[in-house]
């Protein structure tokens, strides 16, 4: 069976959605709803978990939030699912019921000391400015989350089309994955392919190849780029606070092994601009 829709089958299948296409275009008012659609259909089929193996078990996870509000409320409620203020059209929308940690701790800094500009900042070394640091505040806030709490996981969906990107960009260096080209050539057009080598939409792939990755594969993904997607709850042991006006001081673990064996951020000197404030 074919994995691709042809024209008259695609105009077919938004039918049913309540979506009418006439000739060759269809009204603008139509694609936030058909977004929207597309995006839970994607995810309308449970897909099945993998079982974490003892090396992620005995691993220590970490969760960024930006403000000390959402981490107070995280330490009292547990880390759990909320998609209230995220667009149910946006391409990017996480799986529901899971909550997203990662092994390391330069991933979830990006989300601590905040996305966009705070991230290409500290990442390249350079002070935040004082406009954004007035904006979320002198501080950002990371959770611990000890990997004995993750039952029912997955990889991260944008690491699934990122671990594709490499694999089309340096098949020889990266041919542990060559299998997930093979499924990639299977489920996505030769479109889509495209753009994931040219890093544009390249999550909407990983979304896509998600339902047919075997336990195997995840778990292959999970350890090379460290971060797991974990249906329901999760309680952090540990609360830290990160001074955004030190962030240019935190060094990266640069080296050419390390990225080719696994993909995550590492800090070396995490302490130097955080401070434990919470543990149970």
């Amino acid at each position: 069976m074919s994995s691709f829709l042809s024209k008259v089958e695609l105009k077919n299948q938004l039918k049913k959605m309540g979506i009418n296409i006439e000739g060759n275009y269809v009204r603008k008012g139509e694609i936030k709803s058909y977004l929207s659609k597309v995006n839970a259909n994607l995810f309308e089929n449970e897909v099945d978990a993998a079982v974490p193996t003892e090396e992620i078990k005995n691993s220590i996870f970490y969760h960024g939030t930006p403000t000390k509000e959402r981490a107070d409320k995280i330490w009292k409620q547990g880390l759990k699912a909320n998609l209230s203020d995220i667009p149910k059209h946006w391409i990017a929308h996480p799986m529901p019921d899971h909550v997203y940690v990662s092994r390391y701790l330069g991933e979830a800094l990006i989300y601590a000391l905040g996305q966009e500009q705070g991230a290409k900042s500290w990442l390249s070394g350079r002070k935040l400015s004082s406009r954004y640091i007035e904006k979320y505040g002198q501080f950002g806030y990371i959770l611990v989350i000890k990997g004995n709490q993750l039952q029912d996981i997955h990889p991260d969906e944008d690491q699934i089309s990122e671990t594709l990107q490499l694999v089309l960009l340096w098949p020889d260096r990266f041919k542990k994955f060559a299998w997930l080209l093979k499924l990639a050539k299977k489920h996505l057009s030769p479109d889509l392919l495209e753009k994931t080598k040219n890093k544009v939409l390249d999550m909407e792939g990983g979304k896509i190849l998600l339902p047919h990755l075997t336990d195997e594969q995840k778990i292959q993904i999970i350890h090379y780029w460290g971060n797991v997607a974990h249906k329901g709850k999760v309680v952090p042991s540990e609360m830290w606070e990160i001074d955004r006006k030190k962030a240019q001081l935190l060094k990266i673990k640069k080296d050419e092994k390390s990225w080719t064996e696994g993909g995550g951020i590492e800090i070396v000197n995490f302490e130097e601009i955080a401070r434990k404030i919470k543990s149970r």
